[in-house]
């Protein structure tokens, strides 16, 4: 028999602090309930940890429960339920999710728990709707099982480490991301690099997501933006006060990133008590210097390795999937492209089943006095997912031929001109024999797309100078129109200014990033700082950080001045200035 049993009732009833072990059948069994919590109980050695069947609006909270000789947790045919900060472990199935046919567990949300040392971590059948986050799922021989019936569940932020076999989605379709920028999951059998962003993952610069997607076993499904560190969702609070020396203004940062970016969400537990918020951007304008550039409007010595890359005049040709070639060049009349003039069996299109890379390779140039050298140029490209046809880009290195882009793992069909940029400088600075080339193929025996087409090719590099503007704030005002407020999100590089109009703590939910880059670029810059690591300033900082400003409203402005950066020590939860005395931009790089 249960330890514990619940049963038939619309009241409100709570189970808490109990110790419920032995058990041959549940440790709690809970039937026929629409409202109740389980807090805090150690459920251990028994048949079934817990079992809901067609209950409601239950709150599973702070659990310990293991070995269990079948579920730690069972749902049956219950709707709407959470299950929170629960620690699963050693049972043969962690949390079981089931039901009868056209009902099931539907709605139910799994989030911030633990799973680690049970046979199967999560196992699903018929249940829909279902939201699992931010749950680290370790040790497990499987970690995540959906099986028949199971749709339109949403799986984002938990942490797959260590299991045997990571996922099996057999016949549903599931949501493995909360798309982009928030991101998927973390997986610790990752194979993927992170040189790219943005929602192609084709933008320069890394995110924290990887440029192609994680294959989930065993199904269509895929997580296309695997995160590349674990992620645990953490809280703290920042005290922000009224004195007669700061006048209300404090000078903040937060060192998680914030589960929802829109400044007025992330300090929604502080409405009312603040009016303002400022934030500075660096007022130093960015001058591009060209270094070299093609419009292919003459001959410059392209080379083109077979295949049906072609220099000439587009045409408008292809789109048996997605979009067409371009109908005219960005300038001039002419472009590079595969297969402008329509041969073979797609015409406008590349063929199928491409067994090797055809490529158009660039002239060599000679980039001996040059540095922090980008590829810019206009970009019409059509290919399908890079599970079936790839595109690519590499650069020759002046020995080796290295890749710096390929098509993500959804299918890209450009429909129109797109500028691109793409950093080549760990290749091409300072290299006399500079190369660069487009790659088009293999590609599989199904869909075809109009592949590359380029126009404008350019390498540049960027240097600053001072803006015509004094400076270069950004607000927001809680109570005026968004259409007037110029600072519409909050992210961990940044610090800022708030006014507050009464004495509050603002608390903060949010995920710990394991590395965050922030580009200082030329003179003073206001930053935030994302660690839980107090250290001193000088270890943190290049060379050229020559001083910083720190909040202290006994000086004028609320800003003392630390020359000797040896002398303070940065800590969680405050705004800083940083002073970067060199003529580039310096990429500092916090562990958080």
């Amino acid at each position: 028999m249960c330890c514990i049993y619940v049963g038939n009732t619309t009241d409100y009833f709570v189970v808490k602090n109990c110790y419920l072990y032995n058990s041959t059948d549940q440790g709690i069994y809970l039937n026929n309930n629409t409202r109740g919590t389980i807090l805090n109980n150690d459920i251990t050695l028994n048949s079934v940890g817990m079992y809901l069947k067609d209950s409601i609006n239950i709150k599973i909270r702070f659990n310990n429960i293991s070995s269990s000789n079948f579920d730690g947790i069972g749902i049956y045919d219950s709707n709407d339920n959470t299950i929170e900060n629960n620690n699963v472990s050693k049972n043969s199935v962690g949390i079981e999710s089931d039901g009868t046919y056209n009902n099931g567990s539907n709605y139910n949300y799994i989030s911030n728990n633990s799973f680690s040392f049970n046979d199967l971590g999560i196992n699903t059948a018929v249940s829909t709707n279902n939201t699992l986050f931010n749950n680290t799922i370790i040790h497990n021989y499987e970690a995540l099982y959906f099986a028949s019936e199971t749709n339109n569940n949403l799986i984002y932020h938990n942490n797959f480490i260590n299991n045997t076999h990571q996922s099996s989605d057999f016949y549903g379709i599931n949501q493995w991301n909360y798309s982009y920028p928030v991101g998927g999951n973390y997986w610790h059998d990752y194979k993927g690099y992170d040189n790219y962003s943005g929602p192609n993952q084709d933008q320069p610069g890394s995110d924290g997501i990887g440029d192609i997607p994680y294959i989930i076993n065993d199904g269509p499904n895929t997580d296309n933006y695997p995160l590349m560190f674990p992620t645990f969702h953490e809280y703290f609070n920042i005290d922000l006060n009224i004195t007669s020396e700061n006048d209300g203004w404090n000078f903040i940062s937060s060192r998680l990133a914030p589960r929802n970016k829109n400044i007025n969400e992330f300090l929604s537990d502080i409405d009312g008590s603040y009016d303002k918020v400022l934030y500075y951007n660096n007022p130093y304008n960015t001058v591009v210097h060209t270094v070299w550039e093609d419009d292919f409007e003459s001959d410059k010595g392209w080379t083109f390795t077979g295949g049906e890359w072609e220099w000439g005049e587009p045409n408008g040709l292809g789109g048996t999937n997605g979009n067409p070639d371009p109908n005219n060049a960005v300038s001039g009349s002419k472009i590079i492209g595969y297969d402008l003039s329509g041969t073979g069996a797609y015409p406008g299109d590349y063929e199928n089943s491409l067994s090797e890379t055809y490529w158009a390779v660039s002239p060599t140039i000679d980039l001996t006095e040059h540095t922090d050298i980008k590829l810019r140029f206009n970009r019409w490209l059509g290919v399908e997912s890079n599970v079936e046809d790839f595109a690519y880009i590499y650069a020759y290195d002046g020995a080796n031929w290295q890749q710096i882009w390929s098509n993500p793992g959804s299918s890209l069909s450009d429909d129109s001109w797109k500028l691109v940029e793409h950093d080549v400088s760990m290749y091409a600075d300072g290299n006399s024999n500079f190369q660069f080339a487009f790659g088009m193929g293999t590609t599989d025996s199904a869909d075809t797309y109009c592949g590359w087409n380029a126009d404008d090719v350019q390498l540049i590099y960027r240097r600053y100078e001072p803006s015509d503007h004094f400076s270069e704030w950004e607000t927001y005002v809680p109570t005026r129109s968004d259409h007037f407020n110029s600072l519409d999100n909050y992210d961990t590089s940044m610090g800022i200014w708030i006014h507050m109009t009464s004495n509050d703590t603002l608390d903060i939910d949010g995920v710990a990033v394991y590395q965050t880059t922030i580009k200082l670029e030329k003179g003073w810059n206001m930053v935030g700082y994302p660690s839980d690591n107090d250290r001193i300033a000088e270890d943190l900082f290049s060379l050229e950080v020559t001083k910083i400003g720190v909040f202290n409203a006994s000086r004028e402005y609320n800003i003392e001045y630390i020359y000797d950066l040896s002398t303070y020590t940065m800590k969680e939860g405050e705004g800083y200035w940083v002073y970067n005395s060199a003529d580039f931009t310096v990429d500092w790089n916090i562990e958080y």
